[in-house]
């Protein structure tokens, strides 16, 4: 419902005038009796009504995509306080951060100087600088994973 009263809202913006009125019971008598009639009638039958389910909400839903730009280096990432612990065991001077940061490194590990994430299901993750994943992310946008077709029918 909240959509459908964006969309009422965002309709009436624009309209230069508008009216809301609320029809009376009494002004409204023939649809009352409509729905009487149709409330008393006895069903004798098992009436079939064809039942059409809406599989996408009449009110179009806009999608966004938001994209933010971060221009860091790779040393002001949240990942170097936890690899200098693991690296060097040193820690931030404020008692609350250098906390956070032995809680979080139980679950990382170094392994040739670089940044690996345990993860539950057994393989390690390697952590990437923001450079790191810039490239990545650029190479995977330029195709270098290739096509993934699945599979195909043979002859086709």
């Amino acid at each position: 419902m909240t959509r459908y009263l964006a969309k009422v809202r965002s309709t009436l913006q624009q309209f230069t005038e508008w009216t809301i009125e609320k029809i009376r019971r009494v002004d409204n008598r023939h649809a009352d009796a409509l729905a009487g009639i149709a409330a008393s009638l006895p069903i004798k039958e098992a009436i079939l009504l064809p039942i059409h389910m809406q599989a996408n909400p009449s009110v179009a839903e806009d999608s966004t995509c938001n994209t933010i730009e971060a221009n860091q280096t790779d040393d002001q990432e949240w990942t170097h306080n936890i690899a200098e612990y693991l690296r060097a065991d040193t820690l931030p001077e404020d008692p609350k951060q250098a906390h956070k940061i032995r809680v979080q490194a139980a679950r990382f590990t170094l392994i040739g100087g670089h940044l690996y994430k345990r993860s539950f299901t057994g393989p390690y993750l390697r952590c990437l600088g923001h450079s790191e994943a810039q490239y990545v992310l650029a190479e995977l946008h330029e195709g270098i994973c290739g096509k993934s077709y699945g599979r195909t029918i043979p002859g086709t």
